[in-house]
């Protein structure tokens, strides 16, 4: 009993330092890639040091929920490449140790990083989602530069911006298309306009807009519109209604809990949306069979050049309406948000999973290391990093729009790794 501890806490620390190296390799690639996208949205707009930390460590959760499963994967080949080519492995069997005596140790780690990355992913993920909103709505309101960006055009609420150059801090031919009061309809074009945190109102940002040309349309007046120029016109935006989407958190940044419960709520709209479009193709049949009855009664005490007029514009109406009556019943409702639920809700558990499939894959793998068992570690798990990411990714993205299984898309790339792994085991046990 005490050999089988000594040689388990010796394989658990030899699996844990190269699972420590594998996990920052995959972190700083993960964190250049987050600093890369905020320093063309963040740092180039001179955002305060202390708050771009902040934004750094709050989005610090995403990071890891990939950087775990896959350090794990590359830490679990480099540990068993290292003991099978230096033939410790070997030397251990010798010695009366079974390879199953081994693999429990590397089980047990991979089942506490399956944890951890759980957690992160269930329950740090969404707290700090919620803490980088409030931080990025926060430097929004002291830099609206932030979101209004040359050459670009930006969507919120009911109003559309379009920007052109930006220079000395002025944008040039910049198109405002909004809706006014009612069903009022605007579109404002100006030369120039400046931008500024209004001094009288705060949370609202000013355009100063210079030759403008601004032409409004109502949709209960089709083809009339009026139209004014001025030389100056001042454009206010309410903050909060750019940063509304922040506010919400999408199923990836929720708890699994609160993501099966919106998937119960969803499942019940989407039964009563299959429920009334019954009722409603019913009806229309219905109202087809009462017409149809009220054409051949119209039809009887008529000649017959009549009646075949008749019945035949009958049948031309009833025709249209019976194909109106079949797309209605044919087309099934929405449900794109709640098959994109389901997928996240797989993702939250079979992600996490993976630290346990990759170790389980790992020790057969290494099993079959050359005397480089390093190098052959680091190449097979990176190789398999990227099948499994591209197998995820284009998974969730295809399963959505082909209506694919959310639980077998999201669980296929385990399923994957686990039959690479029985198949490494069979060319163990074959050698």
């Amino acid at each position: 009993m005490l050999r089988l501890r000594i040689i388990a806490a010796y394989v658990g620390r030899e699996f844990t330092l190269s699972f420590l190296v594998s996990f920052l390799f995959f972190f700083v690639i993960f964190f250049i890639n987050v600093l890369l996208v905020m320093a063309d949205d963040i740092l180039s707009k001179q955002v305060p040091f202390f708050d771009v930390m902040a934004l750094i460590t709050f989005a610090m959760p995403q990071i890891l929920v990939l950087a775990v499963p896959f350090g794990t994967l590359l830490g679990a080949l480099l540990a068993l490449g290292r003991l099978s080519s230096d033939f410790e492995l070997t030397a251990m069997q010798a010695s009366g140790i079974r390879l199953a005596s081994t693999f429990v140790p590397l089980a047990v780690i991979g089942l506490a990083l399956s944890a951890v990355s759980f957690v992160t992913s269930d329950l740090l993920l969404p707290a700090s989602t919620i803490q980088f909103n409030n931080v990025y709505r926060r430097i929004l309101y002291s830099n609206p530069a932030l979101e209004l960006e040359p050459f670009s055009v930006k969507r919120f609420q009911d109003t559309s911006i379009v920007t052109g150059a930006l220079e000395d801090g002025v944008l040039h031919d910049i198109t405002i298309i909004d809706r006014g009061g009612g069903d009022e309809r605007r579109v404002i074009t100006a030369k120039r306009a400046g931008l500024a945190e209004s001094a009288s109102q705060a949370g609202v940002i000013s355009l100063t807009l210079e030759d403008v040309f601004t032409q409004a349309s109502h949709d209960r007046q089709p083809g009339s519109f009026e139209y004014s120029t001025s030389d100056q016109m001042v454009y206010n935006i309410v903050l909060q209604d750019i940063t509304v989407s922040l506010a919400s958190l999408g199923p990836r940044e929720k708890s699994s809990v609160d993501v099966w419960l919106e998937i119960g709520e969803q499942r019940a709209d989407l039964e009563e949306q299959i429920v009334r479009l019954a009722e409603d193709r019913s009806a229309g049949a219905f109202t087809i069979q009462e017409q149809l009855a009220a054409t051949v009664v119209q039809a009887e005490g008529r000649s017959g050049p009549e009646r075949g007029a008749l019945l035949a514009q009958a049948r031309e109406e009833l025709t249209a309406q019976l194909s109106d009556v079949r797309r209605r019943g044919e087309r099934p409702p929405s449900d794109r948000t709640l098959r994109n639920h389901l997928f996240e809700f797989h993702k939250k558990f079979s992600v996490p999973l993976a630290c346990l499939v990759f170790v389980v894959f790992a020790f057969p793998a290494g099993l079959l290391a050359p005397r480089s068992g390093r190098t052959y570690g680091l190449l097979l798990g990176l190789g398999v990093a990227v099948v499994y990411w591209v197998l995820l990714f284009f998974g969730q993205t295809t399963g959505l729009r082909l209506r694919y299984s959310p639980a077998l898309t999201m669980w296929f790339p385990n399923l994957v790794v686990l039959a690479a792994g029985a198949v490494a085991l069979l060319v163990r046990r074959a050698r």
